[in-house]
């Protein structure tokens, strides 16, 4: 035999001895079954049916060839599989010394399968390194929503703490309400200039006729505003008692730019005025005067004037 055939011979040989090793791994453990010999002495029927004829070659072949075992493990890969069977037939064309242009023909099919088994598991172990890469994003991304769900259940403890404690929060906001009410009401006078009216306190300030603006300084100076009554019937009262009243008071009414007119301080701050003839002079609020006064011949029912007219003033002490 010359020596390329003895490299052959051993190439096929170790592939075989691989790939068996590698189907007993993928096919579990064969049992073990006597075989008859090759001068055609009777042997056990197989586990893969007949004996074809009594020989054990038959036997042998189906093992080489890759026969299915009608119970054995049909998830051997198919790939393994073919290659298996065509370097089986090339060792039996060796053993026989067959053609070699068919030799060499089947080893090239074996070869090109296992290129292409190769280029599979290349293939493979680039969608695996991608996968990879996936879930580490994946896992980055979730651990980011991890967090973010942590920030909301702080979010939410504090929220239900601060709803444990509304009630309580509520009833010292009522408590401290009752008391300022409490103390309003036991405070009978009203401090210096200021006169007591029902339950409003007033003062006329007759000393220096000045423009709306610089009036309400004024009063402000006092610890007071410009009047805003609840009741413009109680200032008439007012105004009324006092000896040698002026003709004409600012009070704190003032136009606003979309047209209303409304009080400016205390209690009625933002209150719309009434606009009825109990409340303005006939044909008024006309004009472009936006501050408000009372003119004493007509009852000191309401006019508009310019602010930058100088007038008296009455100022109110707000509780």
């Amino acid at each position: 035999m010359r020596p390329t055939e003895m490299r052959w011979y051993a190439a096929v040989v170790l592939v075989l001895a691989g790939l068996a090793a590698a189907q007993e791994n993928l096919a579990g453990p064969v049992e073990s079954h006597n075989v008859g010999r090759k001068n055609g002495a009777a042997g056990p029927v197989t586990p893969y049916g007949k004996r074809y004829g009594g020989s054990a070659r038959n036997d042998v072949t189906v093992r080489r060839y890759g026969a299915t075992h009608p119970n054995g493990n049909h998830n051997m890969h198919d790939g393994h599989r073919m290659i298996t069977r065509a370097l089986w037939r090339i060792f039996d064309a060796l053993m026989q010394k067959k053609d070699h242009s068919q030799l060499y023909g089947r080893m090239g099919f074996v070869e090109e399968a296992l290129k292409k088994m190769i280029s599979v598991d290349s293939q493979l172990e680039g969608e695996i390194d991608k996968l990879k890469e996936d879930m580490g994003v994946c896992m980055s991304q979730l651990s980011t929503v991890m967090e973010e769900l942590g920030r909301l259940k702080t979010f939410n403890t504090r929220l239900d703490m601060l709803e444990q404690s509304r009630p309580e929060m509520q009833n010292q906001a009522d408590q401290e309400h009752d008391a300022v009410r409490g103390s309003a009401a036991a405070y009978s006078t009203c401090p210096l200039p200021f006169t007591r009216i029902s339950s409003e306190c007033f003062h006329v300030s007759t000393e220096e006729m000045l423009g709306w603006e610089d009036a309400r300084r004024e009063c402000g100076r006092l610890g007071g505003d410009l009047a805003s009554p609840r009741n413009l019937t109680v200032l008439r009262e007012y105004l009324g008692s006092v000896q040698d009243p002026p003709e004409y008071v600012w009070v704190g009414g003032t136009k606003q730019d979309e047209g209303t007119w409304v009080w400016t301080s205390g209690p009625q701050a933002g209150v719309p005025i009434d606009m009825s003839k109990s409340t303005w002079n006939e044909e008024v609020p006309t004009g472009s005067g936006k501050c408000m006064g009372l003119f004493g011949q007509s009852s000191y029912r309401a006019y508009n004037y310019d602010c930058k007219e100088r007038d008296f003033f009455v100022c109110q002490y707000m509780f």
